[in-house]
């Protein structure tokens, strides 16, 4: 039992508004079904909703729309215990755009400074007192391999729990918790809680991680390959990795909801578009609308913050200049959800900070997302590109905040968080003033410099 209930949400869910006629049932080959699990209920005096006593957990069930019309609409047979329904499509994959390992150049990483990956320096996460005690940083990605140096202290079994918790949530059937590698997510996790590493090149060890002493790792495999995944993995990860006590969940994939209605939507003849358009339409507006209630229901129950990169589906030319023929793309799926942070990328190039030229708009913040010093999945160090590599730095950064909202005693909260982000950013980055291109700024770590910001909280 992990969830605070909260009339709130049950009051603005999908379900409320079907059985007050404020909808009609929508089209869909299935349903998902989130519903109470394992606690009485009772009725809300006032408003007549369905609330639990007392805390309660969620489970999920795909069902038909022959079982949507027998047991939700019929008084005789209704499920009281339903909190939220979700049209799903037999074409609802989510396509990926941008996961991928860039291996651009093949040398062991020698963008460093002071010791450490470049981005750690420009974060400033060198000169930070904080290393991500006693937080745990969900991933939800392909999969981990934690055999090599840095990510290998993860094995540690601390007060009879290891410091790693995995779940697959693409196989069906074995062990589910058996670990499966994943060159993605392993690079993802790398740039989180990497413990420094030995490079002969250098002869000493060198820093590429930036909270280097968390509590637990949490990952879910939910991408079984470069294309696509099922959106009810996506619904049951966050929902695991929020029973298993994640204070952070971090996302690098993306972004598209219904790719196969738009390929389909290429071969249609114009006077049959528009129905392909507005079911595209529906099934994004329902599948935000999902993520935003589970985002709702975990943030009523525990400040727990959500980070996900942009994507790369722009074009630019070099210093972020606008040629004629540059593709500018925006946040999707998932970041584009409320109460998601979208994380953006950038480089250093000759001292400036500058844009990755593939970085969508529309974002909170930017990142280190170039020439990144990454552990790979088969043990060796590679570089990490993108918005990919960008989002896991801000993840790693609100582990030190964490911390440091800890050592203030300063109350942890998503507005304080957003806020203490916000006022200690740095704000120029090169041909990048524009808000939807760099947002709030590019993210900073708590050092002496910036933490008296806490004591205006």
């Amino acid at each position: 039992m992990i969830f605070k209930s909260k009339n709130r949400i049950l009051k603005d869910n999908f379900y409320y508004r079907i059985k007050n006629n404020h909808i009609s049932i929508p089209k869909s080959d299935f349903y998902i079904l989130f519903y109470y699990l394992g606690n009485p209920l009772k009725r809300d005096s006032t408003t007549g909703s369905i609330i639990p006593t007392n805390d309660f957990d969620i489970s999920l069930l795909q069902v038909s729309k022959e079982y949507l019309d027998d047991k939700m609409l019929l008084k005789k047979s209704r499920r009281e215990d339903v909190i939220w329904i979700s049209p799903f499509f037999n074409d609802q994959k989510i396509k990926l755009k941008g996961l991928q390992t860039f291996e651009k150049r093949s040398e062991d990483c020698s963008n460093f400074s002071n010791g450490a990956s470049w981005g750690i320096s420009e974060i400033g996460a060198n000169k930070s007192d904080f290393c991500g005690s006693g937080v745990k940083i969900a991933i939800i990605d392909d999969g981990i391999n934690i055999s090599n140096s840095g990510l290998s202290y993860l094995n540690d079994v601390v007060d009879n729990e290891k410091k790693i918790a995995f779940k697959n949530f693409v196989e069906k059937l074995g062990d589910r918790s058996k670990l499966v590698g994943g060159m993605h997510g392993t690079q993802c996790a790398s740039i989180i809680c990497s413990r420094d590493v030995y490079f002969r090149k250098y002869s000493k060890l060198m820093r590429i991680g930036l909270a280097r002493n968390i509590e637990k790792l949490i990952v879910s495999r939910v991408i079984p390959s470069f294309k696509y995944f099922d959106i009810i993995d996506l619904y049951e990860a966050i929902l695991w990795s929020c029973r298993e006590g994640a204070d952070i969940i971090s996302m690098s994939f993306g972004k598209s909801v219904a790719p196969l209605l738009l390929e389909e939507l290429k071969n249609k003849q114009d006077q049959f578009k528009v129905d392909v358009i507005n079911k595209i339409f529906w099934i994004f507006q329902e599948t935000v609308r999902t993520i935003e209630f589970l985002i709702n229901l975990v943030q009523y129950s525990k400040p727990t913050v959500f980070v996900s990169s942009a994507g790369n589906g722009s074009s630019r030319s070099f210093f972020g200049e606008y040629s004629r023929d540059a593709h500018l793309g925006y946040v999707r799926f998932p970041e584009i959800a409320n109460n998601v942070l979208s994380v953006g990328a950038v480089t250093k190039y000759e001292g400036l900070l500058i844009l990755d030229s593939k970085q969508n708009r529309g974002i909170d913040f930017v990142a280190p997302g170039d020439y990144t010093c990454t552990v790979s999945d088969n043990g060796s160090y590679k570089e990490f590109w993108d918005t990919s590599a960008a989002a896991p730095h801000v993840s790693g950064v609100i582990a030190l905040w964490i911390n440091a909202f800890e050592s203030k005693n300063v109350e942890f909260n998503i507005q304080n968080l957003r806020k203490v982000l916000k006022e200690t950013s740095k704000k120029t980055i090169q041909d990048g003033n524009n808000f939807f291109d760099t947002g709030f700024g590019f993210i900073q770590a708590p050092t002496d410099q910036n933490i008296s910001v806490l004591n205006n909280l």
